[in-house]
């Protein structure tokens, strides 16, 4: 089994290398003209190629103007191990770096939906605080943004999109055991129960579990 993920892994970065200035040169171009479906594009054709490695791996892409961010990582314990394996054989090349996680995310988040609308929201003022854990033992978790708005009306799939895209920034992926998420105005939350975002990733991990 390990010959053979081994040999997943030792074609991923063949491809790899091979395309690497092409996504290069294609997200940059897209990052310079907000063109967001065009680097989401770039992240699912890298999300194909690792995909046949086998499942659960998450990839989060970052950077531009010559220097990029790979974060390879998994909220599955179960692809750990091709995880870690990927990051031990990544190639070394001089606009790349290959990390576990992305230890500072963009200062802003930026969803856009199919019609076009956009929003943004600063990274930094997002805060979060996680539910007790339900019957079934998974444990949900409540961002808060000081802001008004209605998570129920035209724009809160807009809202609800930044919400995934901090699950996103923590763990690559929904991890196990993560019940609902969502953003909601900071005033519908004890503020002093939250926490700022950044510390999401460390909070989920020390949680009491049932």
């Amino acid at each position: 089994m390990t010959e053979e993920l081994d040999t997943r892994i030792a074609q991923f970065w063949s491809w790899f290398v091979a395309t690497e200035p092409e996504l290069r040169a294609t997200f940059e171009a897209a990052i310079a003209t907000k063109d967001y479906p065009t680097m989401q594009g770039v992240v699912e054709r890298l999300g194909t190629e690792s995909a046949k490695i086998g499942p659960h791996i998450s990839l989060r892409l970052n950077g531009g103007k010559g220097m990029f961010t790979l974060a390879i990582q998994s909220p599955e314990p179960s692809a750990a191990e091709s995880v870690t394996r990927l990051l031990a054989t990544a190639p070394s090349l001089a606009a790349w770096k290959f990390v576990d996680r992305i230890e500072s995310p963009a200062q802003n988040v930026i969803v856009r939906d199919e019609e076009g609308n956009e929003l943004t929201v600063p990274y930094a003022d997002v805060r979060f605080v996680m539910l007790p854990p339900k019957e079934d033992g998974s444990t949900s978790v409540m961002f808060g943004l000081d802001r008004d708005f209605d998570p129920r009306g035209e724009k809160g799939h807009l809202y609800q999109s930044v919400a995934r895209e901090m699950i996103k920034n923590a763990f690559g992926a929904t991890p196990p055991g993560m019940g609902s998420f969502a953003l909601v105005p900071m005033s519908w939350l004890d503020r002093d129960a939250t926490a700022p975002v950044s510390e999401l990733a460390q909070r989920w991990r020390d949680r009491p579990q049932t």
